[in-house]
């Protein structure tokens, strides 16, 4: 398959994003591109994103990571995972994750795989440049699940936004100033935020405020 930048490989992109600070890959939004369904099932059904090596080291480290390393980090307690990998030619490759976004506070890994018989050595150089930045743009909110707002929580974030108080918003709507507190309790809880900078903030990275 060709890649955007010109390279001819077979590869394996694969973005885990957990929506905790506790990066809890194993229920995480995935995007895979170039992999054999068999693989993805077992990948999937067998939570190996918690076990994977390139997730482990990528998480800990912050720099590229090859996999022969995680492998032979990894090799006593994930053995059956790699010997699986190896089976369906997933063998090397390079992964990179972010063990906490600023604002999202997800964990996120990007991994690709390629047959290092075909590439060169400037094409792998000039991955390792590419590959942070891609990361980065796979961690941005439109790839990531967002949490669902009701119209009244949404329209007390409109109003804060627009600097009203909650006894402001509490006449604007109608409501009880309680009313708008539950509604920014609730709000708190779905965001993982403790207050309204914190809540717009979010809600604009979603954008679900505009």
């Amino acid at each position: 398959m060709a890649s955007n930048a010109g390279f001819v490989w077979h590869r394996r992109m694969l973005l885990g994003v957990s929506e905790t600070d506790q990066q809890d890959l194993a229920d995480s939004t995935s995007i895979w591109f170039g992999i054999a369904d068999t693989w993805l099932d077992i990948y999937r059904k067998r939570h190996f994103a918690v076990i994977d090596p390139m997730v482990r080291m990528a998480l800990q480290e912050d720099r590229i990571i090859e996999w022969g390393e995680a492998f032979d980090r990894y090799r006593h307690d994930a053995q059956e995972f790699i010997d699986l990998s190896r089976k369906y030619g997933l063998y090397s490759g390079y992964a990179i994750g972010r063990s906490s976004h600023q604002i999202a506070h997800t964990a996120s890994v990007s991994s690709v795989t390629f047959d290092p018989h075909v590439v060169t050595v400037a094409q792998l150089a000039l991955m390792k440049i590419i590959f942070p930045h891609l990361n980065d743009v796979l961690t941005r909110p439109g790839f990531l699940r967002r949490p669902a707002l009701t119209r009244q929580q949404l329209r007390v974030l409109e109003w804060a936004d627009k600097k009203k108080t909650h006894v402001q918003t509490a006449h604007i709507m109608g409501i009880s100033e309680r009313t708008v507190r539950f509604h920014f309790n609730n709000i708190y809880n779905k965001y993982g935020v403790n207050d309204k900078a914190g809540a717009i903030a979010k809600a604009k990275m979603y954008g679900q405020l505009h």
